[in-house]
């Protein structure tokens, strides 16, 4: 696996994001297909992976910001890379009085349909419900249900 995963320097830098992402894919398929690994092995070393460059890139993000504001332009081209300084104001609107209610409304309506989500998960058999066409009463038997499913890795 030490000659697919790239570390950092590595990856050419001619590639673009969809150029990166099928190197990966088919980096993905070349372990898959070679049944040398531990899959689940190899997917929590690469969480590890994740953990540390996401952190890398935290800690540099700032300073690359201001590396790249020396330049004095907004967007340029740098490395291969697309750059684009951006700035984004954050309002709080919790001193105004109509706006903290409707918020406190949202809250609200939010408890009452989490609520309500608990209240029929846990309803056996029928519920009844209202067509709003027809006025006409409806039983439904059981919730449609959709299952995703996943893996969660805690380091």
């Amino acid at each position: 696996m030490a000659n697919i995963v790239k570390k950092p320097g590595e990856i050419d830098r001619k590639l673009n994001k969809p150029a990166i992402i099928n190197l990966a894919a088919e980096n993905a398929h070349a372990i898959i297909d070679s049944k040398k690994f531990d899959l689940l092995k190899v997917y929590i070393e690469l969480k590890r992976y994740v953990i540390y460059l996401n952190t890398l890139m935290e800690n540099l993000k700032q300073h690359a910001f201001d590396q790249a504001a020396q330049n004095g332009k907004k967007t340029f081209e740098y490395s291969g890379a697309k750059v684009n300084l951006t700035s984004r104001t954050v309002w709080d609107f919790s001193s105004d009085h109509e706006w903290k209610e409707l918020d406190d409304k949202i809250k609200e309506l939010t408890q009452k349909k989490k609520e309500r989500e608990k209240y029929l998960m846990e309803q056996p058999g029928a519920i009844t419900a209202i067509d709003r066409m027809t006025g006409e009463i409806i039983e439904k038997t059981d919730l449609p249900v959709e299952i995703n499913r996943g893996i969660a890795i805690r380091l």
